[in-house]
């Protein structure tokens, strides 16, 4: 899925300084260089969801995916795992159970959906904290892109990674 040629955004790449608050913005930027999209730069899509770049308040910057749904071309879902909505929903800062087209809350139901959503593209995926691009299934896991480092961006992750966590969003390509 990833090439020689295929670029991958991460924290400060470009000079800019999103250390702490600016992965969901890096993943969207990969995404869409991925499918061949112009990229935005961060402070272009800062202005287009009209957050104001404020250094003293990190949080008060971030973005999740839900956010990005209309910098992406084709049609996209928000889908939720969320074992416990009361603490997923405090976990979630811009985001409400509600903009979800589709909410689970049992495991194994959320890797089946995410595993097929993987067949249609990458996802971006958001845990309130650390938001990462999804590529595709690999050796029983996942690859996946972390815009939170400088090297070696493309890692492995376990189901347990995606099942275990307290909340997802992950904005999906709808089929």
């Amino acid at each position: 899925m990833t090439t020689s040629s295929d670029r991958v955004f991460y924290y400060g790449c470009d000079g800019f300084n999103d250390f702490g608050w600016g992965c969901v913005y890096r993943c969207l930027q990969t995404l869409l260089h991925m499918r061949g999209h112009a990229v935005p730069s961060v402070p272009d899509i800062m202005a287009h969801l009209s957050i104001p770049l404020n250094p003293q308040s990190h949080r008060s910057m971030w973005i999740e995916p839900n956010d990005v749904r209309d910098l992406i071309p084709e049609h996209t879902e928000l889908a939720i795992y969320a074992p416990n909505t009361r603490v997923a929903a405090m976990r979630m800062v811009r985001t409400s159970i509600h903009d979800a087209e589709t909410v689970f809350a049992s495991p194994d139901e959320w890797e089946t959906h995410f595993r097929c959503a993987l067949g249609h593209g990458p996802i971006i995926m958001d845990d309130g904290v650390y938001s990462y691009l999804a590529l595709k299934e690999a050796r029983g896991g996942f690859l996946i892109i972390d815009p939170h480092v400088q090297e070696h961006h493309v890692c492995w992750r376990s189901v347990g990674w995606l099942k275990n966590s307290r909340l997802w969003m992950a904005l999906c390509f709808s089929s």
